[in-house]
């Protein structure tokens, strides 16, 4: 599953939300860098961790990401790194958006150090179509998207491999809201949807997003 695909979209008036023109889509590699969970301790003062970026993963991702726009006719496309510290990793991430980027002379391409790129999502998301980034990054600007989008709650994501996929809320489990009655199902709903239309039935998810929206209104 090396594809988590989220979509964040305002729905102002009816959520209310800062940024009423939020639409922005973050496609976050989902198998690699300090995911892969590999620690080490040293010495007895020193852990470490380590960030696994391979060139296949880069190439995987960037592409997906390419041509998650041309499908869904977005204009503009992000990449976000570290590069400039991280020279290696996420220099070689950069390198392959610029690569696989010359092959899409349609779609317009950006690249923003993600401190100074963050900051700009969280004051200006309209300035954003759709976002391809590493793992760690794209789960903590995600959270961040969702959050100014208007919840958290509201957001589904999408996990996509060569051969299978899974759609969840971008939350995950949520367990600190068990038991309580205040769980925002949307979530869960907004996956369902994004499985629908993975499996072509269409007109299936128009219906139950129109009825979500419905009650949003």
């Amino acid at each position: 599953l090396y594809a988590n695909v989220r979509p964040f979209k305002a729905y102002s008036p009816y959520v209310e939300t800062k940024y009423p023109d939020m639409d922005l889509v973050i496609v976050r590699e989902n198998e690699e860098d300090l995911y892969a969970g590999i620690e080490h301790q040293q010495t007895d003062e020193v852990v470490q961790c380590l960030k696994l970026i391979s060139r296949p993963g880069c190439e995987r991702i960037v592409r997906y990401a390419f041509e998650y726009c041309r499908q869904y006719n977005r204009k503009k496309l992000t990449c976000f790194t570290k590069d400039n510290i991280m020279k290696q990793t996420d220099g070689l991430f950069h390198k392959v958006f610029d690569e696989i980027g010359a092959e899409y002379p349609d779609i317009e391409q950006e690249h923003w150090i993600v401190d100074i790129g963050a900051a700009k999502m969280s004051d200006t998301p309209e300035a954003f179509d759709v976002i391809v980034t590493l793992n760690l990054y794209g789960d903590i600007l995600s959270d961040i998207a969702g959050q100014i989008a208007g919840s958290v709650g509201l957001a589904g994501s999408s996990n996509i491999g060569t051969s299978c996929a899974m759609f969840e809320a971008i939350h995950g489990s949520a367990p600190r809201r068990a038991g309580q009655n205040v769980a925002n199902p949307s979530g869960l709903l907004q996956g369902a949807v994004l499985m629908l239309i993975h499996i072509g039935q269409h007109d299936v998810a128009q219906k139950v997003q129109n009825a979500w929206l419905r009650t949003l209104e």
